[in-house]
């Protein structure tokens, strides 16, 4: 038995906390665009409230806002003042979720958006930006994006390319269709050579990734794997966003069939891939696999892939996997989509109740540490940052003297798993982020113009 979309979507009212962060999980990486998700959702909201609803709140804002209804549900959370409202963290969430509605959404409730006491000048620069952009036609898109490109040779970071700024010129381009499709591939046929010279190619190649995905060029599948060599972290994390949108079983197949000469970060985009991607053909793919592969982290991810496709067939595969090594914290999230499924599917697991209790315990703990700051959270957590490979300065200095208004403190503590989404709300992986990274928007993002001049 595997459970059914409609199935998991149900999820979100069941009485178990843990099961409704599995299903917000779920949801978060599905990249759905069907409104029934969130009405399910603000549904929850409204009998759990905001404290009781999910462990990390943020989230509910990762799901799609297309309709007027849960629009103007969200605008009246953030403008809440009573005692059940909304966190101000999470308040800045639903802003940006506002921020990133529906176009169409965003003109009918500009005036209201605009008002909305959490929204910061920059969100309401890039709220007016999104209606300037919306009114351009494909062709002129094109042009203004070439143009972003060209200028961005001269950035010397990757947070002066403006590479978000840039990709709210993709909006006009992903109205148009089937009509740039033939352009997109044209651009991902032919890929620069990275780190060589400071080319717009590089930041066109990278920016026609994310729009292959939110046009679901399934054309794209093979040509976005071949840009996952490149072992640029942009590349290969849009690549796996636009393989998990496009969503065929050719996308699985061709992980399927890449995995054994993969290096490793192409390895880990595949696990990555086989968990938000559900379909006949993952298992099978998980499981052979798993045969050749020997990294204790790989195996976690591909556990995790299997327990994630919350097919019954699967699920003693995923167990296996988790009792090789049941203390290792990657594996946690293996016990909490066991956990999870047993709750909706009905499945037999005898260690249900003490699981979900260490995973609530965990959760909880890892909330009251929200407003710590960097020297508290290393005193009572041990966090271990070490491995600030970027080398741009001492992180924990950062986490003490940084109150950057435009991002919410950070939510969660050490034992967050590598592969999550980083609590900070910033979209990336943990690993890619808070860990080890500098805090800014775009996480760790090295590139061409990241690299250190010579001496």
């Amino acid at each position: 038995m595997r459970l059914s979309t409609e199935d998991l979507r149900h999820g979100w009212r069941h009485p178990r906390r843990l099961v409704r962060d599995v299903v917000a999980s779920y949801f978060e990486h599905s990249f759905t665009a069907d409104s029934a998700t969130t009405r399910e959702a603000t549904a929850s909201v409204e009998e759990f409230g905001w404290r009781g609803f999910l462990s990390w709140g943020y989230k509910f804002t990762r799901l799609p806002l297309v309709d007027d209804t849960a629009f103007a549900w969200v605008c009246e959370q953030a403008e809440r003042t009573d005692e059940g409202a909304p966190t101000d963290d999470l308040k800045w969430h639903l802003a940006s979720m506002l921020v990133n509605a529906e176009i169409g959404g965003v003109e009918r409730h500009r005036s209201r958006l605009l008002a909305l006491p959490p929204l910061l000048p920059e969100q309401r620069q890039d709220v007016l930006l999104r209606l300037e952009l919306a009114r351009l036609s494909p062709d002129e898109a094109w042009r203004r994006l070439e143009a972003h490109c060209e200028a961005a040779t001269q950035a010397d970071t990757f947070a002066a390319a403006r590479v978000p700024a840039a990709e709210r010129l993709l909006e006009p381009l992903t109205r148009a269709g089937d009509a740039v499709h033939e352009k997109i591939l044209d651009v991902l046929r032919k890929p620069p050579r990275l780190h060589s010279e400071n080319s717009p190619d590089e930041w066109l190649t990278g920016l026609m990734i994310t729009l292959a995905g939110r046009l679901r060029i399934e054309q794209a599948t093979p040509l976005l794997w071949d840009l996952m060599q490149t072992e640029w972290d942009w590349y290969i994390d849009e690549a796996v966003e636009s393989l998990t949108r496009i969503g065929t079983s050719g996308v699985v197949r061709q992980a399927w069939e890449r995995y054994r000469g993969m290096s490793s970060g192409g390895r880990i985009a595949a696990t990555d891939l086989w968990a938000n991607v559900r379909g006949d053909d993952a298992g099978p793919a998980i499981e052979d696999v798993l045969g050749i592969e020997d990294d204790d982290f790989l195996r976690a991810q591909l556990g995790r892939a299997a327990a994630a496709q919350f097919d019954e067939r699967l699920m003693p595969l995923a167990r296996a996997v988790h009792d090789e090594a049941p203390d290792d914290p990657e594996r946690g999230e293996i016990r909490e989509l066991l956990v999870a499924f047993s709750y909706l599917a009905g499945w037999d697991l005898p260690e249900r109740e003490d699981w979900e209790r260490e995973a609530d315990a965990t959760s909880d703990r890892l909330r009251s540490l929200s407003t710590l700051s960097g020297s508290d959270l290393r005193n009572d957590f041990g966090l271990l940052l070490d491995d600030d490979d970027d080398g741009d300065g001492d992180f924990t200095q950062r986490l003490d003297e940084g109150d950057d208004e435009s991002r919410p403190p950070l939510q969660r503590g050490a034992q967050v798993g590598r592969n999550e989404p980083c609590p900070c709300g910033s979209g990336k992986k943990y690993k890619k982020c808070c860990l080890a990274a500098d805090p800014g928007p775009r996480g760790d993002q090295s590139g061409p113009l990241d690299e250190a001049p010579e001496p």
